[in-house]
């Protein structure tokens, strides 16, 4: 059989997970980490038979990998990025796809652009366990206020709220007020 040869960009606590998982599939190898900590990049590297880079530019010159895992902090996205689009590596991105708009924009417009089959790591979001979360977690309420729908959640922020939050999806007629709770965090 086959095996997909990965490597994995990142060694912290998502990259784990993902190696735990991953290592368990028989057609998948997963032959190198980087991570700027070489400590954490051997760890998983040991953990997984691979080998460790502390630099993520030398795993894609030195491996010859079938696509990539990238598991970084979102300020650390872009170059990442296009340096896979440039070697024709696939990959899979850890969420967020970038810190801001406008390197997110970028990089789907090079993805676009080469025609490459990438993924964005959202799968938590769609579950419709996350809503039931959402709904026990930050107390809802929706009323009717003449023809405008208005929306109460408790949370420390409405960045927070909307990104975790599948039911608080707001459309033009709507409003939302938020109001920092003890429990929540940033």
């Amino acid at each position: 059989m086959n095996r997909t040869r990965l490597g994995i960009i990142g060694a912290g606590g998502i990259a784990t997970r993902h190696t735990n998982v991953l290592r368990d599939f028989p057609d998948v190898n997963i032959a190198a980490f980087a991570d700027q900590s070489l400590d954490r990049a051997q760890e998983l590297a040991t953990l997984a038979g691979a080998k460790a880079y502390e630099d993520f530019r030398q795993m894609l010159d030195r491996e010859q990998l079938d696509a990539l895992y990238i598991c970084v902090p979102p300020f650390a996205h872009g170059e990442i990025e296009r340096a896979a689009l440039e070697r024709g590596l696939p990959f899979f991105v850890e969420k967020p796809l970038a810190a801001d708009y406008e390197t997110a924009a970028q990089i789907a417009r090079e993805v676009a652009a080469h025609n490459h089959i990438t993924v964005v790591g959202y799968h938590w979001r769609y579950l419709d366990t996350t809503e039931q979360t959402c709904r026990a977690c930050w107390r809802v309420w929706t009323f009717s206020s003449g023809y405008r729908k208005v929306k109460e959640c408790r949370t420390s922020s409405p960045k927070q709220a909307r990104l975790a939050c599948p039911c608080l999806q707001s459309s033009s007629k709507s409003r939302t007020f938020f109001r920092p709770t003890k429990h929540a965090t940033n």
